[in-house]
């Protein structure tokens, strides 16, 4: 069983790393652009799921046997980290391409782009161009407090009403402004 377990985590190591070999060629042939996002985008696929499998396999390999390889285990570890980190690169180079392709098809002819005019007038609001009504709001009433020498200030019904009737005032005109 041990062998069996073994031969079977040598075949999966081994297509792994056939996958990351023509992974990485694919990597360096998307830097020159001589390759294309579909042949990456299987390589990435194709080695996410070998890596997958690769990892059940190992599991199963350390739950069986009970005095693993430390040599294997170092390597089928480092494999993993390899193909991960390769996996990670490649589809950085897949979205980046994808970017790049997104941008530079955008249909804009080049005789129809034209920069803003700098010449653009600024609009004058006559309300906001003359000083705001500043009418002094009455102070409220003080009102002397049966538990302490001290009067306490609280505002009145009727100062209430006016600062109520002051902020309706100024939205209707804002809102007038606006329209």
């Amino acid at each position: 069983m041990d062998e069996l377990l073994k031969a079977r985590l040598k075949i999966i190591n081994d297509s792994m790393q056939s996958l990351m070999n023509s992974g990485q060629e694919v990597l360096n042939k998307l830097k020159n652009n001589e390759s294309t996002t579909e042949d990456a985008h299987m390589i990435v696929c194709k080695l996410k799921s070998k890596n997958e499998r690769f990892t059940t396999e190992i599991f199963n390999y350390f739950k069986l046997i009970a005095n693993p390889s430390e040599d294997e285990t170092k390597q089928y570890t480092l494999n993993q980290m390899q193909a991960d980190d390769l996996i990670a690169e490649l589809e950085a180079r897949i979205l980046t391409s994808k970017q790049v392709e997104s941008y530079s098809t955008r249909n804009l002819p080049s005789d129809e782009i034209t920069l803003p005019n700098d010449n653009v007038p600024i609009p004058s609001v006559p309300a906001f161009d003359k000083p705001v009504d500043t009418a002094p709001v009455p102070e409220p009433e003080p009102v002397a407090s049966s538990s302490s020498s001290k009067s306490i200030i609280r505002p009145t019904r009727a100062s209430a009403q006016r600062a109520r009737d002051k902020v309706r005032q100024w939205t209707s005109q804002l809102l007038n402004l606006i329209e």
